[in-house]
């Protein structure tokens, strides 16, 4: 009797195992590949859709949107326009589905792919979760997405360059034919980022802002090059420190070099070059300009911090002169005083220019593209925000692509 218990509880086991290495698809369906459509947002990288593939095509085909709910999925922007608190997770998920075979297509309010801020100041973050109600086997959190795509980045180049003793990383979108050909003799805008992501991560400097994303969403067929900086390229007692200034003289002479390199390949187009960049990328856009006037046919300096100290030894006024120049600033900006912007405009002025143009925004301009005056006006630094999603008639981004550089042709 002993032995007949023992050898049933052997095979009371041995079935136990076997039915965990079955399948069991009927009951409990897998998920064979989650990929997230993604896109840089105003923040951050924001997800608008979700493609899952599951085993068993039978499970999805009478969800509805009111099966799923998400949680912890809120704005790019960390602060609600409305309330000026810590933005939160969305009361409507936005959810549409649609049912192929054994794919789901999930389209979503496009929120934040790396999660909701914590509102205790401690800059950390909450995981967004996708909750399926009626089958648990469907949801699904970041960690569990098998492929992220991310429009503009998924066809941007990553490389390094080596110029005047110095290497960086960069970034480089060439838009290409049909065909998947690079095209040829395009428009180039030259990015230049801000403060924050000075020594960072070139991954997390594309997906800071739209600086390199936001030409090409607004439809525009043009090129675009930002490159990973790893020392401050504004003042920071610049002015009275040479090896600062040095540094970023050089990195300057290497963005340069590269530029005209792309120009010499035949990819871009030698009178429609410009340069942009907000914060700190709109003083570096300055010393850009003030190094290398020849090169660009217009610019935007955006919220700049400290514009006017140069870096170069060697100015050549007039070239300066004939580069149009767009600034803005948020009016209320309490990172970068909005001085900064109109003594700059003024000193251009004074010396002789009519080509540039100055756009100071109020808070209620600011407001109107997601951008809050509340939390101490925080976000009111952001007025790349207001650059970048804007290309209606007389926008600074408008206004940037119709400036070209005049040939000059000699007469024999």
């Amino acid at each position: 009797m002993k032995s007949k218990k023992i050898i049933a509880a052997s095979l009371g086991a041995a079935l136990s195992l076997s039915m965990l290495c079955m399948p069991v698809y009927a009951t409990s369906p897998t998920v064979s590949s989650i990929v997230a459509n993604t896109q840089v947002g105003d923040g951050q990288r924001e997800v608008s859709s979700f493609e899952i593939e599951v085993s068993d095509e039978s499970i999805i085909q009478n969800l509805t949107a009111a099966d799923f709910d998400i949680i912890n999925n809120s704005s790019t922007v960390p602060f609600d326009v409305n309330t000026g608190s810590w933005a939160e997770a969305y009361q409507d998920d936005g959810i549409e589905l649609s049912v192929s075979g054994n794919k789901l297509e999930m389209t979503v309010n496009p929120f934040c792919y790396a999660g909701i801020y914590k509102t205790d100041w401690s800059f950390q973050r909450l995981d967004w979760e996708v909750k399926c109600l009626t089958n648990d086997a469907l949801s699904f959190k970041a960690s569990d997405v098998t492929t992220v795509k991310t429009k503009v980045l998924d066809d941007t180049e990553r490389k390094t360059f080596t110029y005047a003793g110095l290497t960086r990383e960069y970034a480089l979108y060439l838009p290409k034919n049909a065909d998947g050909s690079v095209k040829k003799n395009v428009p180039l805008v030259v990015w230049n980022h801000g403060g924050g992501e000075y020594n960072g991560n070139l991954e997390d400097t594309l997906v800071a802002n739209k600086g390199l994303t936001g030409w090409v969403d607004a439809g525009y067929d043009v090129a675009v090059l930002q490159m990973q900086v790893g020392n401050e390229n504004y003042s920071y007692g610049a002015a009275e420190n040479e090896d600062k200034k040095k540094l970023i003289d050089q990195n300057n002479a290497l963005q340069a070099q590269l530029i005209k390199n792309l120009i010499n390949d035949g990819n871009v187009n030698k009178n429609q070059v410009y340069v942009a960049g907000a914060s700190s990328g709109g003083g570096a856009t300055m010393r850009f300009l003030m190094q290398y006037p020849e090169i660009f046919a217009g610019a935007i300096a955006c919220c700049s911090m400290d514009p006017i100290v140069p870096v170069h030894n060697q100015i050549d006024t007039q070239k300066l002169l004939d580069v149009p120049i767009y600034y803005t600033h948020a009016e209320n900006d309490p990172t970068c005083n909005v001085d900064s912007s109109k003594a700059m405009y003024k000193a251009m002025e004074n010396m002789g220019d009519k080509n540039n143009k100055l756009s100071i925004w109020s808070d209620d301009e600011m407001k109107a593209v997601g951008i809050s005056n509340g939390m101490g006006g925080t976000l009111l630094h952001w007025s790349w925000v207001k650059v970048l999603n804007d290309n209606t008639d007389g926008s600074p981004m408008n206004w940037l692509f119709k400036q070209s550089k005049v040939e000059t042709v000699s007469k024999s």
